[in-house]
């Protein structure tokens, strides 16, 4: 293949908001094999929290893989970035969010985000588009 670097372009989590723990390797094994000591040593606390919050939202969303919908969260010094992308079935309107916390209000965090995410559901303006901030 002959692919040039102009043919290419980057797209930011802005643009377009990655499925949830896009990018991330997990590693799978019994509770009580003694692998689990030498893989907690490859375990990345920060990812492991940023996706733990990405699934806690798709599972509140019950999102599957037909599902509209991107999630990615970042730590970034002190504070947790969530974006979200969800559109559901049947709707025109689409909802994108872009919250920041601090690091320590992740609770407060999820509820803003899970409160959004009801208000979504309950209206649905035709042809409008909801983005959030």
């Amino acid at each position: 293949m002959n692919i040039k670097k102009e043919n290419t372009y980057i797209f930011s989590t802005d643009e377009i908001v990655p499925s949830v723990g896009q990018g991330v390797i997990a590693v799978e094994s019994r509770k009580d094999d003694k692998i689990i000591q030498v893989l907690s040593k490859l375990n990345h606390e920060e990812t492991a929290e940023c996706v733990n919050l990405e699934r806690a939202l798709q599972h509140y969303i019950s999102g599957d893989c037909f599902l509209p919908l991107g999630i990615n969260a970042e730590i970034r010094k002190k504070n947790i970035i969530c974006k979200l992308f969800l559109q559901l079935e049947e709707r025109e309107s689409y909802l994108k969010l872009n919250i920041e916390k601090k690091l320590t209000e992740q609770t407060a965090l999820l509820d803003e985000i899970k409160e959004k995410i009801d208000s979504y559901r309950k209206s649905e303006p035709k042809g409008s588009h909801y983005l959030l901030h």
